[in-house]
Formats: structure tokens, sequence, C-alpha cells
């Protein structure tokens, strides 16, 4: 029938153990793409997320400085009734 010597055997162990190789290999680098494409979205959302609440905690300083500007000027006025009446008058 068929012979083979070992050097054939040889041969065949080789280019089955390469081809095991790479399919391992091929099959690792899919899952790290896999966990590495996850963790992209998700440091994605969190850059997402505090670029929402810098947004938020800036609009908040906005309107808290507007806030102070206003009791301070309250404050003023309280405190010198006589430089306010010519303006409440108009």
């Amino acid at each position: 029938m068929f012979r083979f010597t070992i050097r054939d055997v040889l041969w065949l162990t080789v280019v089955v153990g390469l081809g095991v190789t790479l399919y391992q290999q091929r099959t690792t680098m899919y899952e790290q793409r896999m966990k590495i494409d996850q963790q992209q979205s998700q440091i994605e959302r969190q850059v997402s997320e505090l670029r929402d609440q810098d947004f938020r905690y800036g609009r908040l300083r906005e309107v808290a400085g507007k806030q102070r500007v206003a009791i301070d000027r309250l404050e003023e006025a309280q405190k010198s009734p006589a430089a306010s009446p010519s303006k409440q008058s108009n």
C-alpha cells in the first residue's frame, strides 16, 4: 500500500504543528481584539460621561458665579441705602 518514511512522518508533524500553532494564535488574537474593543467602548462611554459632567459642572460654576454677583450687589445695596434711591426711583 503506502510506505511512509520517518522523514515523511516528521514533516507531517511539523506541518500539523504549524497549523495548530497558527490556529491558536488567530483564536487568541481574535479574543484579545474583542476584549480591546469592549474596553475601548467602555472608555469612550466613560469619557463621554466625564465630558457631560464637566459641562454640567461648568454651567453650575457659571450660575453660581452669577448668583454670587447678585448677592454681592444686594449686600451692597443694603449697606448703603442712600446711594441706591436714585436708581430705584427711575
